[in-house]
């Protein structure tokens, strides 16, 4: 098989190919993604008691004992504001490798006003977790696990970027909800 021209076209064979490899790692991703949320998620429950109880009191006083159907689970207002705490304190790290070199407009020099040079090939990491604990958008103590925040905030506020924003956004940010809510709110049966 012959190597191809270097600036050659895909086909759409090819391009075809390529935009199924990248759906399935997208799917794979999401699944460490979630792991990820729920393992943190679950660490920040185990240490406040309140807030188990009272995600416990609202689950039940919602759906009861049964599992909520996918159109119940945007009636559990208080399982929603968990899962966005829960994605605010345990964020999945963020980086991304330049495929050519680029320029981003503000960040350098002394002031941060200056562009800054990005090579191709080099890592960019930007702190999600970092972000999320700005006073400035999420209010007083923005460390603490504090799930009522989120009944005056908006889980599209510029400042809570879990899973980013833009045409890089992650394209399993609408199904992470559904998904994340019918895996916490069944255990309601096994907290005490």
């Amino acid at each position: 098989m012959s190597e191809k021209a270097e600036g050659a076209q895909p086909t759409n064979a090819e391009e075809e190919v390529s935009l199924l490899a990248d759906q399935a790692l997208s799917i794979l991703l999401a699944n460490d993604s979630m792991s990820t949320t729920l393992s943190g998620l679950f660490f920040c429950l185990s240490q406040d008691e309140r807030v188990v109880k009272k995600l416990t009191a609202s689950i039940l006083d919602t759906v009861g004992l049964e599992p909520p159907t996918w159109g119940q689970l945007g009636t559990l207002h208080y399982v929603r504001w968990v899962l966005q705490e829960g994605e605010k304190h345990c964020v999945v790290f963020n980086a991304r490798v330049a495929n050519k070199n680029s320029t981003l407009p503000t960040g350098g020099g002394t002031n941060g006003n200056s562009p800054v040079l990005i090579r191709k090939g080099e890592i960019v990491v930007f702190s999600t977790w970092a972000r999320h604990r700005l006073g400035k958008d999420f209010g007083e103590n923005p460390d603490e696990f504090y799930p009522e925040r989120w009944e005056h905030l908006s889980g599209d506020m510029i400042g809570f970027i879990p899973f980013n924003k833009g045409p890089r956004a992650c394209p399993g940010r609408k199904s992470s909800f559904p998904v994340l809510g019918r895996l916490l709110t069944p255990m309601q049966s096994i907290m005490p």
